[in-house]
């Protein structure tokens, strides 16, 4: 487990007070939590292109004071060369920001695949405190120049930012906490770190936490070394379509670690059209209808469309439907506006009511001009769409 937590209490408020800095409007109270493990090594033949990635699903637990705007989480992950301030392509970093109430930032792909508030009557539940479970997905793909430098390392980070009123009642306090958990596998394994075939992984620290990360091939999920049937067929039985689909459901770590190429969070027909893009086995690989036909022929397979009777030249969405469409019917009509007023604060503010994957719902729907956010220049695309 990763924590990051600390309270500012009213002792503490008296002696800031005691220093002559009671003008102060606020004080900031920041917790830092991180793990990391460096040292790694690609071995295997020298390569000037070599795409390594890694996987990690993380758990994320955020209590802040209640109706606190001010008071803020950045989770981080990171994967990344010895090499990285060279370029971007050797780094990839992943990081989300935000809060229950002002939203979460996505713009560098750490997908939300489940979030809910914990209720009263759960055992997490903190009295005075809005406390959000979040379930995040991130893809860490990096290109490393092996010829030169094969160190590699990982990182993940949780940063806890409030403000506090230094003229607050005794009594009161802030209190901030977040807790992030790595997914364990019966293996013992947390991070999928994936390497092409030819290569393998090496672990250079004997202190390190040398079993939390197993190097394996991506979409390999039987490990025998190439991409063939078996693993089609594990992908097929693994299908969960989009996230936003009416449909969607989640799957566990170890199918969406090998089978997640885009890192989005679901196993759809993207991902079966790329692990084919990296057959290996020889042999032409099985049909499988639902990501080979289009009735529609909007550009979305039958598996992925939830609107499977598009009308011909109507711009859709990822889930199949008409833009706008947030109910899902087939039409943008009266009926989404409900949905829009509940997005448009932004596509990571928890909506209300706030459905199971409402965020990739009003992205689906309402994000018209891509900016990760829901507005009313996405309102205005609608109208003149």
């Amino acid at each position: 487990d990763l924590n990051a937590n600390g309270t500012v209490t009213q002792d503490v408020l008296d002696i800031f007070e005691d220093e002559g800095f009671s003008d102060r409007n606020l004080v900031q109270m920041t917790a830092v939590g991180a793990m990391a493990q460096y040292d790694l090594s690609i071995i295997g033949a020298p390569s000037s292109n070599l795409e390594v990635s890694a996987y990690m699903m993380i758990d994320a637990l955020l209590s802040i004071p209640a109706r606190s705007d001010d008071s803020n989480l950045t989770i981080r992950a990171k994967l990344s060369s010895s090499e990285c301030s060279a370029g971007f392509d050797t780094c990839a970093d992943r990081h989300l920001t935000g809060n229950p109430y002002s939203g979460f930032g996505t713009e560098s792909k750490l997908s939300i695949i489940d979030r809910h508030l914990v209720e009263p009557g759960d055992p997490r539940y903190v009295a005075g405190a809005t406390t959000l479970e979040m379930k995040l997905v991130a893809h860490l793909p990096v290109l490393l120049d092996t010829s030169i430098e094969r160190g590699l390392g990982y990182s993940v980070r949780i940063i806890r930012n409030t403000d506090v009123d230094p003229n607050t009642v005794p009594g009161d306090y802030a209190g901030v906490s977040a807790q992030i958990l790595l997914p364990l596998m019966p293996s013992g394994n947390q991070i999928k770190l994936y390497v092409p075939q030819g290569y393998s992984l090496s672990m250079n620290s004997s202190d390190g936490p040398n079993d939390v990360i197993v190097a394996v091939n991506k979409g390999d999920i039987n490990l025998d070394g190439v991409i063939g049937i078996a693993d089609q067929s594990s992908l097929i039985a693994s299908y969960s379509r989009p996230i936003g689909s009416s449909n969607y459901f989640v799957m566990s770590f170890d199918r969406l670690a090998a089978f997640d190429f885009d890192g989005d969070g679901d196993i759809d027909c993207k991902d079966h059209q790329k692990l084919l893009d990296e057959w290996s086995a020889g042999g032409s690989p099985t049909a499988f209808a639902e990501c080979d036909n289009d009735f529609d022929a909007d550009g979305i397979p039958n598996g992925d469309d939830d609107c499977p009777g598009t009308p011909t030249g109507k711009a859709v969405n990822d889930v199949g439907c008409p833009l706008g469409d947030y109910t899902l019917d087939g039409v943008f009509n009266m009926g989404d506006i409900a949905g829009f007023a509940d997005c448009q604060n932004g596509p990571n503010k928890l909506p209300n009511p706030a459905p199971q994957f409402s965020i990739a719902a009003c992205q689906n729907a309402f994000d018209i001009d891509g900016d990760k956010d829901v507005d009313l220049a996405d309102y205005a695309l609608l109208l003149t769409n």
